[in-house]
């Protein structure tokens, strides 16, 4: 790459592009070069403001500069010599032009394009949620055009990309601006700014309208009348129609533009005055959402999906989040449960009836075609800052026909769906409460303040899972029947049995939350959490699942992504052993139990423990003798090696091997548990887990007392004779 660099002091350029081409040097204005060098430094700040690093191509500068089919390279290069003079006398060696390859970049301080600045001030206004800033950096952003872009004298230039979408972001940032001078009540002080847009945009009817709002709301009533005359004659004469609605002066026949000064919809249910934590995801997503628009952030219609199980707070979340940023949607916020939960979840057609409706569309004019509709909803939503907030999903296909077409809009979606088909969506997956996020939560309800210091309000927490549905119902049972005490509710939550019946109070119930999940599943995939939900295990690879619900491994992988995307398992990721591992959250857990209980056997049900205990020893025995080195011939043939090393597979179920033994125990499977016992104690030995060893001996001593086997109990109790005299036990 070929790089020149111009002589001379140091010194402080400014360029201006957005209006007549203007240089200042040190704040002295600087003549601009010849015409055809003018050009040519003009379309180079232009590709400079835009950060466009590669530079411009020769055969672009061509076109550009000169106009379709009518420069040559020699003009180029001729052109390239006197601007590179002209810099190296007038401005110095704070610019540099470099050539690319196959064109040409102008290197020049950062921030001395107006466009840079321009684009800048939009991007401070896009990610602030105060109103009052966004309309600062609005107004500091639109004071840096002072006309068509280079003068507007170059006719091939006013249809170029570059030139289109920086006129739109102006246009667009002039919208905004008349929203929220009208939002802030300053209309008087928006007025010069949106009178210089609407002259550069004389044909543009939401630049015109955002003028004449602002005029009305100032007392200027002749004023905005003269404007809608002014307009209605340039379209009428130049266009040849009329203006598709009065501007808020007048309020003919319906149509999609009308009615831009009309109340706006505000559907948003009421906030929590309680709300609890989400630090974190509140941010990203007022981030996320307060980049939506043409004027700074995204250029596109933003879509932020919040996903989780059951009680997370999804609901919640995106409620609270909806009215942090209602602010920057003053053209209104529109609202729909969905209840996608539900057997018959609601049409989108429906909806959309709902939302055309609150657009002051009347009753004749709406579509029956689902499709017409929705086309018709994007109709109304263009140039309008809308919120759109889309509760309780079924899925990607009902959120699909309402969406809005166009920048400056915004879609909040809560939904237990994964929403993966949700082409463009920012998906973000809502798990537990972190554990002193639920014990704030509880303390807040109940207007204990001691209970965060209470290690007791961190004990219901636990047993809630930190689920903050649970949570709340806990504690607003504590709030509503104080002489319940809190210790005798810890009573209540510490039996598994009486556990989701307790968490119920005033019509919110846990059981009912994850109702609908399971009765949405088809039936193997029921019976498979069913069955899973009887192992007490913290987590669990494929190969426990297969054996606990009797099926290949192949189909309980798929079984265990179903459920997972259902909400109801969780991936946890790989283990040591190279396993999935997956995790059955503990009131999903009971509720699966519940269900066994009602549904399938008691023979069903220990017979699907029976199994998943037998592989686990089968397993075990294996990964031992490949530990030992040595074949064991008084033990059973033994399955296929586990994956991985034999030490990494006892790494990965250290966990989950003592909650089997006690689980077995539970089922009376006394032979299992003790084999078991023996099978694995040599790695909790070697991996100095002397209380895992010391616990399973336990249980398998309680084992065969029960069985009533004399030699393996005097066996067990040598063993833990023996224990008790190891160092560091």
């Amino acid at each position: 790459m070929e790089e020149t660099s111009f002589g001379g002091s140091q010194l402080e350029p400014r360029f201006h592009v957005l209006g007549e081409l203007l240089i200042r040097v040190d704040g002295v204005a600087v003549p601009p070069p010849g015409r055809g060098e003018r050009t040519l430094l003009g379309v180079l700040l232009l590709a400079a403001g835009e950060g466009l690093g590669e530079g411009v191509p020769d055969d672009r500068l061509l076109e550009l500069v000169w106009g379709p089919g009518r420069g040559s390279r020699r003009a180029l290069q001729c052109a390239v010599s006197r601007l590179r003079s002209w810099l190296r006398e007038r401005i110095g060696s704070s610019c540099r032009m470099a050539r690319t390859g196959t064109g040409y970049r102008l290197d020049v301080p950062t921030g001395s394009v107006d466009l840079t600045r321009f684009r800048d001030q939009l991007r401070a206004a896009a990610g602030t949620g105060d109103a009052a800033r966004h309309l600062g950096y609005l107004s500091a952003a639109l004071q840096e055009w002072r006309g068509p872009v280079l003068g507007g004298g170059l006719e091939w230039l006013a249809t170029e990309p570059i030139v289109v979408t920086l006129d739109q972001a102006r246009n667009e940032a002039a919208c905004r601006l008349a929203d929220l001078a009208l939002l802030t009540g300053r209309p008087g002080d928006a007025v010069p700014l949106l009178t210089q847009a609407a002259t550069a945009a004389p044909y543009d009817e939401p630049v015109q309208a955002g003028l004449v709002r602002l005029l009305e709301a100032s007392g200027r009533h002749a004023e905005a009348a003269r404007q809608v005359d002014k307009l209605r004659c340039r379209l009428t004469h130049d266009l040849g129609v009329a203006p598709s609605g009065d501007l808020g002066l007048t309020r003919p026949a319906w149509s999609p533009f009308a009615e831009l000064t009309a109340r706006p919809p505000a559907q948003l249910p009421p906030d929590l005055p309680d709300f609890t934590g989400r630090r974190t995801e509140i941010q990203a997503l007022c981030d996320r959402v307060s980049g939506s628009g043409g004027w700074g952030g995204s250029r596109t219609m933003t879509v932020s999906a919040v996903t989780g199980m059951a009680g997370t707070g999804k609901s919640t979340l995106v409620v609270h989040v909806a009215h942090r940023v209602a602010a920057l949607f003053p053209d209104g916020q529109l609202y729909a449960d969905l209840r996608g939960t539900e057997a018959r979840p609601v049409d989108p057609a429906e909806v959309l009836g709902w939302f055309l409706h609150a657009l002051r569309v009347p009753g004749t004019e709406l579509p029956d075609a689902p499709t017409e509709r929705a086309a018709l909803f994007r109709t109304c939503t263009a140039g309008r800052r809308l919120l759109v907030l889309l509760d309780n999903a079924a899925g990607a296909e009902q959120v699909r026909p309402l969406l809005p077409g166009a920048a400056g809009c915004a879609v909040l979606v809560s939904s237990r769906d994964s929403l993966v088909r949700l082409a463009g969506a920012h998906r973000l997956e809502l798990g537990p409460f972190a554990p002193d996020e639920a014990v704030l939560l509880f303390q807040t309800v109940t207007g204990r303040t001691a209970a965060g210091a209470d290690p007791r309000a961190a004990e219901v927490a636990g047993f809630c899972g930190h689920l903050p549905l649970a949570v709340r119902i806990a504690a607003a049972r504590l709030a509503a029947r104080p002489r319940l005490g809190l210790d005798r509710l810890i009573a209540a939550l510490r039996d598994e049995d009486r556990r989701l019946g307790e968490l119920a109070v005033d019509g919110m119930s846990v059981r009912a939350a994850l109702e609908p999940s399971y009765q949405r599943l088809d039936g193997e995939h029921r019976r498979a959490l069913r069955l899973l939900g009887l192992l007490s295990v913290p987590h669990f690879a494929t190969w426990l699942a297969s054996a606990a619900v009797r099926t290949s491994p192949e189909t309980a992988s798929a079984q265990l992504e179903t459920l997972a995307d259902a909400r109801l398992l969780e991936v946890l990721g790989d283990d040591p052993a190279g396993q999935v591992r997956y995790r059955i959250p503990e009131l999903v857990r009971l509720y699966a139990r519940e269900r066994a209980r009602t549904e399938d056997s008691s023979r069903t049900r220990r017979t699907a423990v029976r199994r998943a205990l037998r592989d686990c020893l089968d397993r075990a025995e294996s990964a031992r003798r490949r530990l030992s080195g040595q074949p064991s011939p008084d033990l059973p043939p033994a399955r296929p090696a586990p994956p991985g090393s034999a030490l990494a597979w006892f790494d990965a179920e250290a966990d989950v091997l003592p909650a089997l033994v006690g689980q077995g125990l539970a089922y009376g499977l006394d032979d299992l548990v003790v084999r078991l016992t023996h099978t694995v104690a040599a790695y909790y030995r070697l991996r100095c887990r002397y209380d895992d060893w010391r616990d399973i001996h336990g249980m398998a001593l309680r084992a065969a007392e029960h069985a009533g086997d004399r030699s393996e109990r005097e066996s067990l109790l040598a063993s833990l004779s023996r224990f008790e005299q190891c160092p560091g036990t």
